[in-house]
């Protein structure tokens, strides 16, 4: 056999060139995904590293380096201000300069002035110079009007007020009773404990000698109160107590000094009367009820 020369190459067939590049056998498809999958490996095995070793080789930052600020801008010097020619001084008079002698005091060793005046504590002499501001005067009511007298309550229209505890009943009105205005209260006292008629009256009754009025009950006993009230709410009262029903006016009278003092500062200033009230309530010892009482001719002498 003659043996086969090494620079021949191998001549193949197109039926072996054709399987060779179609896959057609397993194993050379499982071999070419193969060697690609390890391709693209060692691709991206490359790429990594060289990012490593790149961040490996860059210098780090100094964390203790500070910042370094720009110098500041130099400020431009201020302009220097114009020249001004001083002004010539004006001439000084040494006559008028010179201040005149003292007065020789006649006196002589003359003992100082005292800091203290008798009499009051240690205070000194008011000093011409010296302004002084004067004390607050103290706060006056208002003066109210003065009427004349008697002061009939009922003939000046005034306004009337009505007021009662939570469980009383209370109607009132202005009649004519007798010739001349009356107030008729109609109340119920069953369960409550008095009701009340006011008017606002501010005025100046200065002089009052005594207080007068006249009323006529129906029904259940009670008690009938009359009072007048001043600014500083000082109540000047008087009672009349276990009143029988009658057909009759009783006329009452009584003087100003024996009218009851209640309330504010236990004096009673005439001069500024605010209110004047008819208030009715249960005697002491009664059971009380409903009824009428009728009040006329009210009257501050």
């Amino acid at each position: 056999m003659e043996p086969l020369d090494p620079h021949l190459r191998r001549v193949f067939q197109p039926r072996q060139r054709r399987g060779l590049l179609s896959f057609r056998r397993r194993r050379d498809l499982v071999f070419f995904v193969v060697c690609l999958s390890g391709l693209l490996i060692g691709l991206i095995s490359l790429a990594v590293a060289l990012v490593i070793v790149n961040r490996r080789s860059a210098p780090a930052p100094d964390p203790s380096a500070e910042a370094v600020e720009p110098p500041p801008l130099e400020t431009p010097p201020p302009a220097p201000a114009p020249f001004t020619e001083p002004t010539p001084a004006a001439p000084v008079n040494p006559a008028e300069s010179t201040p005149p002698p003292a007065p020789v005091s006649s006196e002589i060793n003359a003992p100082p002035p005292s800091s203290t005046v008798d009499g009051e504590d240690g205070a000194g002499s008011p000093d011409p110079d010296k302004k002084t501001i004067p004390p607050l005067a103290a706060a006056k009511p208002a003066d109210f009007p003065r009427l004349a007298s008697p002061y009939v309550l009922l003939s000046n229209n005034r306004p009337m007020k009505i007021d009662a505890d939570t469980t009383s009943e209370i109607i009132a009105e202005t009649i004519v009773g007798g010739g001349q205005p009356a107030l008729k209260i109609r109340y119920q006292l069953v369960q409550g404990r008095w009701v009340r008629v006011s008017y606002k009256t501010p005025a100046d009754l200065r002089g009052a000698r005594s207080v007068s009025l006249a009323f006529r009950v129906e029904g259940k006993v009670n008690t009938i109160e009359f009072g007048v009230i001043d600014d500083d709410g000082t109540v000047a009262s008087v009672a009349w107590s276990k009143i029988l029903e009658s057909t009759v006016w009783a006329t009452e009278e009584v003087p100003v000094e024996n009218l009851a003092l209640s309330g504010g500062d236990g004096t009673m200033d005439w001069s500024h009367v605010r209110t004047v009230y008819v208030r009715i309530s249960k005697a002491r010892g009664v059971k009380g009820g409903k009824g009428t009482v009728l009040v006329r001719a009210i009257k501050i002498l």
